[in-house]
């Protein structure tokens, strides 16, 4: 054949070839469109997909814009949901665009019409995602795997599935398959030469891939934000293009791939940028902030998706396995085929690409495999999330398949060989089967579509079987049909008139009060309108009531208006017998007063048992009398004969005895004239049935014919007899407002409406609320009053039985509603339930259920176990469940009351996961064993302890000497061990001896008491003289070193006892002018602090017993109150008294321990050659006392602040600066100071002079700061650690300067390092129980610094056994994990009993610190900092030559990867608003050039230690402790520890600044002295203002001068509730409790609020109590995530309003009270009528051992 006809018959086989390609694909397009366009209108209507019902109502509400303009200024644009009230959007806007513009375009914009434009865009864009698969993988692959690839894809279900709902996802996936088939021509084409000639065509040429990527990758993320992730491919598909090259020399730099990377990311943003406008604020198209209503939505949206917040749908993600994304991805969304296949497809991609080195495979293959860890691994695991991985597995499958058809080799696999023809077939076999099983279940999911959705066909079976308060009878052609019809829910009384209702029960009850919930007045008087309550005996008439009650509607919050309902106390007036009917009679008082009722009323009532609950009356409707009848016009929808009228339920509830006549009456009204029909029957109605009354059929003396839908006047009247009859309305009970209520609405039914609806619309359950005691009674209540249950989906009980340590009660709720078997899971029991098969055990039958599953012909396939969504909108399994007559309430209740609701743990979604109900147990944890109990119990008697008429307490100043002499001696005692434990300080560590010989003192004695070794004052004596032989001991073996120490420093020793004597009695001076122990504003957290001390002090063995928990033990890191308790123990002072005298001691500690480390950092830097003996007050003695004194003295600039603010407020009379501008701000401001000057007084409150300067930051943040600390006065955790961290610096700053000094022998080394182990591992882990924040902190500087300084000078350790370059490893390996170790082993008696109840961290998203707040607090520290590395900086730059700094060109790529990531992090923390970093991160980066520079390791440590105190004020803006309020603690203590850093070497460095400063010029010299003067008077202000402001600060003026804590209470008065309380009262109760009680029984007081006069008998005595301050309990015990301190404190209250003594006796036992208080406190806080059973009971529960004024004290028997 010649060439030219080969060459024809070839471009016509390729040309058949691709008609036949098309075809095919035309032929899956149009399969495709059939399964994505079947019955677009599947919900007829009724909005079943809550997105969608969502994006319809955005739709449409917004409207397309004008002008350009308008479109992107955010705050006005129509097109924007918030404007139009949908501020929660969080979905892109493209998709919203196109789907409003494109109902613009064709005249569909309504609510429904929109839904519908919607849906079919959705499933048109679907079909356009389809050949774009067979586009990518036609370009990356062939046409075979194009077809095969679109094939599948056509077929997927879950594609299919949300081509039906108007939602974004589609979209998404075609712009994202747009964006992938760009990057896969890019990834296919070849290399493009560039002309000189024509540079626009090449650019174009090179660059149109790149802007089709952008623009389509800007589209997707405007879909939907995930779609973001697609911007990986172009770099890998750039990497795979870069490494494909194998020529190196033909490569192009790495770098000139970014220019096209980076051209595509610019096209996408702007691309984002216009089609997701509302995402940036604008107003116009430049102003790129992010929009933070656009921000916050997606943050919010992503906690829920964390499960991080108690988002009710989210529970069904609870508990999911790893797999059940892939699990539901491969079984349903692309059926079992396709998902087998697709596995098998990657792997051999995957294999391809890294065995067979075709990369281009490589892409595709990395990203799917990203995104599925991504999303697929994440804790919402949601099948649409992972809609985008759906068209490229297609494509991933359709190559893989297609390689299997094609393959061109044989198959060898080991000794397995399979011929090529072999593969091919079975590469075509599997694809067949592969599509064809794809498509079945494509068919099968598909049939669901073909018939009505199952809330459609419930609604139509409801309306047809299940009846309404009246039902019309009609024939219909001769079928029998019931037609529901509404009744008035209301009923109306005009003065004089009264309403009755029944009420019966099975057991007695005491009722307390009566509410009636809908009472609205209307009257033309201004009067309240007046009503009368009145009980009676139904048999007898007779008044229960001795007078009838009267009441009126309460006043509404306003004080104005009046609440729309009635409440009367009966207060246990009424007891109602068993079996015995009631009447309750509301009468209208008022004249001229017509009055509506509606509603249903309930009773508080308490059983026999003791429990309270809430009954119910009947729910009022409206009442039929001889005066007045019941009209209404009622819809007849179809046309018939109705023959009859059926009431199921209708009673005579005033119980009248007689017989009445009831006549119905039917109107109807045509063309042709009225006709009317009627029926009447008689009777008593006085049967009750189930509270609603009994079934009445009125047959119409003839039947009244229906020709057409119509309306129809309904009449009944009472023309007989006497009484009040009611038609009730039937109860139909809801799951919760979460779903979908049934029946959906349908033309002429109401199912659900306040005024007249066919079922009473008030019960739900409310499935989602806490299992408590309140849920009970609801449940109790509406399985009462229901006679229906409808449940419409799987939402909740598919969801809660997941959690059932959340919802013990709700689990065996969904259990017994089915009668589920033991052995059977509830979900299978749910999702298997039929109609007929089950055991309910409520009394409720299941007598019908509604199904749609996927089928194929009679095979279904029930889907009920793939996720929720992916059933739940578009064909939930519906269940209707009809009470049955073997309904019993009691055994409803007691079925209920059976699940102990103090056990319910309140979880998040997510925490359940990692919740083990066998690990973390209520019962076990956090509660002290019996026989700890009765020892707890049993000891501790207060007066044992503590004699008043001792030296020490009759004499407050002997106490201080005692005190003070103690600490002295300890001291002294132990400094020859601590002088080996710091032996690189040049004072040997003598200003810690007392902190260190008291760790070490308690941690003997800590030790000891949990062993159960009792704690008693001899063993504590016998502790400290065992201090002192061993310290004797310790000083006879190092005698001579001694004597050459104390020869050499005891001037220093003399000058350090001055400096500790002089702070201490500042202090004390501060707390005997104010030793207030609680302030009813200020008061603080002195209370628990108090509580917790005085129970340490009273403890007989460890863990010391909960004070606020009684039977449990403290689980708080108490330590601190340990090392304060037992000093006072051992010495006998008085708690009240030595509070105020320890309190000063550890400010002494705190100075003392601040000037050691500033004189070393002084020594250190000076160095050996000048040690002049006589020179005591060099400038090493000025770098203490100035590290002190930033410290421990002077405080934040926040004063300032607060004395401008009184300076505006002054000068603006007294308005707001909120809002102000800086012009009217300084306005005011210099008028303000002119009136001052002029003599008015500043308006600045009494407490806010020390208060202020604690909250420099907006918000709930603690920026506390030693002085504040101190002087606020609570002996709190990071208030007594402080010491201890100084001791913990001062370790580490005495390895450092061990410097060369360390032994060069093994022996003498190990010899050495044993002290300075163990007594570091004593500082630095008593940290961790003491506070454990500052542990982690100060643990971990140590352990950098013991790292560094034995890898820098202890010798290398060669073994045989290891690698030679571990040689250097050995020694800082030993001593860190030796420090760490030993640190966690001494103590571990406290931290294995510890359990903190908040130790995740989170994210913070929240409010940042404002720079003004930064400076407020920081200003005079940053200034000194800046200052003093501008000094360091410039000596170095005047020493180094350019030659110096060769040595670093070898770290040069990681000094610009350095600097590269500081840059990122400054500004990626900048665009999270955190501004602080404009300042902290340069001065750290600042720190760590010195750090890198300085070759004197005392000035690397200064440096260090101020870089890690910057980095932890950044920290406080990134996170947060998850479950804590909100950031305060992590500030409160994080600010605290980067005091303490920054502060100690600025006492340095501000030395070294005043003593270089001559060398500056005149003009550096003024910049530096007169900001850093005004700075420090600024910060004295605090000292200075603030100590006058807390000394005068004091609750009551006349409270004596003293030392004494408790003395404040004698002059003391406090209001609360109504009552002005006499605290001089409880102080003299308090004593005698003290002086009288043995041992430590349980007290019992009443509950109040935190920080408020509430737990003041265990605050003061120690005592335990049933319960203390609520929030902080919860706090303390949230590991156990339960309710039980929320039980106990419901608890405490309903002891004292109970008057049951059953409930009474039991609730005593169960607590062991011991003592009972009833003072002012309980009678501001309960009624008299709880507390009058005090004085009744006296003498048989209980015996009065205390009395005086309104103060009784009982004890129980």
């Amino acid at each position: 054949m010649e060439p030219n006809a080969e060459s024809v018959t070839t471009h016509k086989h390729r040309d058949v070839k691709q008609q036949i390609t098309v075809l095919m694909l035309l032929v899956i397009v149009l399969l495709g469109a059939y399964f994505r366009l079947i019955n677009l209108e599947w919900d007829e209507g009724f909005h079943l997909h809550p997105d969608e019902r969502y994006l319809s109502m955005v739709l449409n509400d917004i409207q397309p814009v004008q002008k350009a303009k308008e479109y992107f200024d955010t705050s006005v644009s129509v097109l924007n949901p918030n404007n139009s009230g949908y501020t929660f959007f969080v979905y892109g806007t493209f998709p919203i665009f196109i789907i409003r513009y494109v109902g613009e375009w064709i005249g569909q914009t309504g609510y429904d019409p929109i839904t519908l434009v919607g849906r079919q865009l959705s499933a048109i864009f679907d079909l356009l995602t389809v050949l774009l698969v067979f586009l990518i993988a036609y370009k990356l692959y062939n046409q075979k795997a194009g077809l095969v690839a679109a094939a599948l894809y056509a077929f997927a279900v879950l594609p299919i599935q949300q081509s039906h709902f108007m939602t974004v996802d589609t979209f998404t996936n075609t712009f994202g398959m747009l964006t992938v088939l760009a990057a896969v021509i890019i990834l296919k084409r070849k290399t493009i030469k560039i002309s000189s000639t024509n540079l626009v065509l090449s650019a174009w040429k090179t660059y149109w891939p790149y802007l089709l990527f952008g623009i389509a990758l800007g589209m997707a993320t405007a879909s939907k934000i995930n779609a973001v992730s697609l911007a990986l491919l172009l770099p890998l598909v750039e990497l795979v293009n870069y490494f494909q090259i194998t020529n190196p020399d033909e490569r192009q730099p790495l770098l000139k791939l970014i220019g096209p990377v980076a051209f595509a990311a610019i096209v996408s943003f702007l691309t984002f940028r216009i089609l997701q406008p509302y995402a940036f604020s604008g107003p116009g198209f430049l102003n790129l902030s992010i929009n933070p209503d656009w921000w916050n939505g997606l943050k919010s949206l992503q906690a829920q998706s964390r499960g991080e917040v108690d988002f009710p749908p989210a529970l069904q993600w609870t508990r999911r396995p790893a797999t059940f994304a892939l699990s539901n991805l491969l079984k349903w969304g692309v059926g079992l085929p396709w998902g087998s296949a697709a596995i098998f497809a990657w792997l051999g991609m995957g294999f391809l690409a890294f065995k067979r080195k075709q990369y281009h495979h490589l892409p595709l293959w990395t990203w799917s495999l990203l995104y599925f860890l991504w999303q697929g691994l994440a804790w919402v695991a949601a099948m649409r999330y992972l809609l985008l991985l759906y068209p490229v597995m297609a494509v991933i499958s359709g190559g893989g398949l297609e390689k299997l058809i094609s393959r061109t080799q044989d198959l060898d696999f080991r000794r397995f060989r399979l011929s090529r023809k072999s593969v091919n077939m079975l590469g075509a076999i599997l694809t067949i089967l592969v599509l064809l099983g794809t498509a079945a279940w494509a068919f099968a999911f598909t049939r669901i579509y073909t018939r009505p959705v199952t809330r459609v066909s419930a609604t139509d079976w409801i309306y047809a079987n299940v009846e309404g308060p009246i039902n019309l009878s009609i024939d219909s052609d001769g079928i029998q049909k019931s037609q529901p019809v509404q009744y008035r829910a209301y009923t109306t009384l005009v003065s004089g008139q009264s309403l009755l209702l029944p009420f019966k029960i099975d057991q007695p009850l005491s009722v307390f009060e009566l509410t009636y919930p809908t009472v609205q007045v209307v009257s033309n008087s201004s009067e309240p309108a007046k009503f009368q309550l009145q009980v009676l005996d139904a048999a007898t008439r007779e008044a229960l009531l001795q007078q009838p009650l009267t009441g009126q509607n309460p006043l509404a919050a306003d004080g104005v208006t009046r609440q729309p309902l009635l409440v009367f106390p009966l207060d246990g007036l009424v007891t109602l017998q068993a079996g015995k009917l009631y009447l309750f009679e509301l009468t209208v008082l008022s004249p001229e007063t017509e009055v509506y009722l509606s509603g249903v009323p309930t009773l508080n009532t308490l059983r026999a048992d003791g429990t309270t609950l809430q009954e119910v009356l009947p729910k009022i409707n409206e009442i039929i009398t001889t005066t007045h009848a019941y009209s209404m016009r009622v819809s007849v929808l179809e046309p018939g004969l109705i023959q009859a009228v059926e009431i199921p339920f209708l009673l005579d509830v005033s119980q009248t005895d007689e017989n009445k006549t009831l006549k119905l009456t039917l109107i109807s009204t045509n063309p042709d004239g009225a006709t009317q029909q009627t029926g009447a029957v008689t009777g008593t109605f006085l049967d009750l049935g189930q509270s609603k009354g009994s079934r009445v059929i009125f047959e119409l003396e003839q039947p009244l014919e229906i020709k057409q839908a119509q309306d129809v006047d309904l009449l009944i009247e009472m023309v007989e007899g006497e009484g009040q009859v009611m038609v009730s309305t039937p109860g139909v009970a809801l799951e919760s407002p979460w779903d979908d209520a049934l029946p959906l609405n349908r033309p002429g039914y109401l199912p659900y409406a306040d005024g007249a609806g066919l079922y009473r619309g008030d019960l739900n359950f409310e499935m989602y609320w806490t299992d408590d005691a309140n849920k009970l009674a609801r449940f109790y209540r509406i399985l009462d009053q229901a006679d229906y249950i409808f449940i419409s989906s799987n939402r909740q009980f598919g969801t809660i039985p997941r959690v059932p340590e959340r919802y013990p009660m709700s689990t065996l709720f969904y259990r017994a509603l089915l009668g589920c078997a033991q052995e059977v899971d509830t979900l299978d029991c749910y999702y298997q339930a039929v109609e007929g098969q089950t055991n309910p055990e409520f009394g409720f039958d299941l007598v019908k259920t509604f199904t749609s599953y996927p089928n194929l012909g009679p095979i279904e396939f029930n889907d009920q176990y793939a996720e929720e969504a992916f059933s739940v909108y578009d064909h939930p399994k519906v269940l209707i469940f009809k009470k049955n007559a073997s309904y019993d309430s009691e055994k409803t209740y007691d079925l209920l009351s059976q699940v102990d609701l103090s056990k319910v743990v309140a979880l998040t979604p997510k925490q359940a996961d990692s919740y083990d109900a066998d690990e973390v147990s209520p019962q076990g944890k956090l509660m002290l064993s019996e026989e700890q109990r009765q020892v707890q119990a049993a000891n501790g008697t207060w007066s044992e302890i503590f004699d008043q008429e001792a030296l020490v307490n009759k004499s407050p100043w002997i106490g201080v000497l005692v005190i003070y002499l103690f600490f002295f001696l300890l001291g002294i005692l132990v400094f020859p061990v601590v002088r080996l434990a710091f032996p690189g300080l040049k004072d040997k560590g003598y200003a810690f001896s007392r902190i260190t010989g008291l760790l070490l003192f308690t941690l003997i004695a800590f030790n000891l008491g949990s062993l159960e070794v009792p704690i008693t004052r001899q063993l504590l004596l016998y502790i400290f003289l065992s201090i002192a032989v061993v310290s004797l001991l310790v000083s006879y073996r190092t005698r001579n070193a001694l004597r050459q120490d104390l020869s050499q420093l005891w001037r220093q020793f003399l000058i350090e006892e001055v400096i500790f004597l002089l702070a201490f009695a500042f202090f004390l001076w501060i707390r005997y002018q104010n030793p207030d122990l609680w302030h009813p504003w200020r008061g603080g957290e002195k209370p628990m602090d108090f509580s917790y001390l005085n129970a340490v002090i009273k403890s007989t063995t460890f863990p010391a017993y909960d004070p606020w928990f009684a039977g449990g033990y403290i689980n708080y890191y108490y330590y601190g109150q340990v090392l304060v308790a037992l000093p006072i123990k051992l010495l006998g002072v008085v708690p009240a008294i030595a509070y105020n005298i320890l309190l000063p001691i550890w400010y002494a500690m705190l100075v003392l321990g601040a000037f050691s480390i500033g004189w070393n950092f002084g020594r250190f830097f000076q160095g050996e050659k000048e040690e002049p003996k006589s020179k005591l007050f060099g400038w090493p003695f000025w770098a203490g006392i100035g590290s002190a004194f930033f410290l421990a003295l002077i405080g934040n600039l926040a004063e300032i602040k607060l004395i401008s603010d009184g300076f505006k407020v002054l000068g603006s009379g007294g308005l707001s600066l909120e809002g102000v501008s800086l012009s009217q701000e300084l306005a005011w401001l210099f008028k303000g100071i002119g009136l001052f000057a002029q003599g008015n007084i500043l308006p600045i409150a009494t407490g806010s002079w020390y208060w202020n300067p604690s909250r420099t930051i907006p918000g709930e943040p603690i920026t506390e700061f030693p002085f504040f600390t101190f002087l606020y006065a609570d002996f709190h955790a990071h208030l007594i650690a402080m010491p201890i961290v100084m001791a913990a610096i001062a370790w580490g700053l005495s390895l450092l300067m061990m410097n060369k000094k360390w032994p060069e022998t093994k022996q003498q080394l190990i010899k050495c390092v044993i002290p300075i182990l163990f007594f570091g591992s004593i500082v630095i882990g008593a940290l961790e129980p003491t506070n454990t924040w500052d542990y982690l902190t100060f643990m971990a500087l140590n352990l950098c610094i013991i790292l560094y300084v034995a890898w820098r000078y202890l010798p290398e350790v060669k073994s045989k056994f290891l690698p030679a370059w571990t040689a250097r490893l050995i020694w800082p390996s030993i001593l860190a994990g030796s420090l760490f170790v030993l640190s966690k082993l001494l103590y571990l008696a406290f931290n294995s009993n510890f359990f903190p109840g908040y130790s995740s961290v989170g994210l913070w998203t929240g409010p940042k610190t404002p720079l003004s707040s930064y400076f407020l607090h920081w200003g005079l520290i940053l200034f000194l900092i800046s200052f003093w590395f501008a000094w360091e900086t410039y000596q170095w730059m005047q020493v180094t030559h350019l030659s110096d700094l060769k040595r670093w060109e070898k770290y040069r790529k990681v000094f610009l990867a350095l600097g590269a990531l500081i840059i990122l992090a400054l500004v990626g923390m900048l665009l999270m608003k955190i501004t602080i970093v404009i300042v902290a991160i340069p001065l750290c980066a600042w720190a760590l050039f010195l750090i890198l520079v300085s070759e004197h390791d005392g000035k690397k440590f200064a440096y260090f230690m101020i870089g890690t105190g910057l980095l932890l004020t950044i920290i406080v803006e990134l996170v947060y402790l998850v479950g804590d309020i909100g950031r305060m603690n992590v500030v409160f203590k994080l600010y605290h520890q980067a005091w303490m850093l920054l502060t100690l070497p600025i006492g340095l460095a501000a030395t070294i600044l005043w003593r270089d400063i001559v060398l500056w010029r005149r003009r550096t010299q003024n910049l530096f002295q007169i900001p850093f003067i005004m700075l420090v008077f600024i910060g004295l202000l605090f000292p200075v203002l603030a100590t006058k402001d807390k000394i005068i600060d004091r609750m009551s003026p006349e409270a004596p001068h003293t030392l004494d804590g408790m003395k404040y209470m004698e002059s003391s008065f406090f209001y609360v509730n109504g009552v002005n309380m006499d605290l001089s009262q409880d102080y003299r109760a308090i004593q005698w409790l003290q002086e009288n009680v043995e041992g430590s029984p349980v007290i019992l007081e009443a509950q109040a609020y935190e920080y408020y006069w509430g737990n003041r008998f265990t605050i003061y005595t120690g005592l335990p109590g049933v319960v203390g301050w609520n929030y902080h309990q919860r706090q303390q015990r949230a590991i156990l995530m339960d309710n039980s301190v929320q039980e106990r404190v419901d608890s405490v209250n309903a002891f004292y309003q109970t008057q049951d003594p059953a409930f009474v006796k039991e609730y005593l036992e169960r607590y062991n009270v011991g003592y009972i208080v009833v003072g002012q406190q309980e009678q501001a806080f309960y009624t008299p009528e709880g507390l009058q059973k005090f004085e009744l009971f006296d003498g048989q529960l209980w015996d009065e051992v205390y009395r005086e004024a309104d103060t009784v004290i009982y004890k129980v028997r």
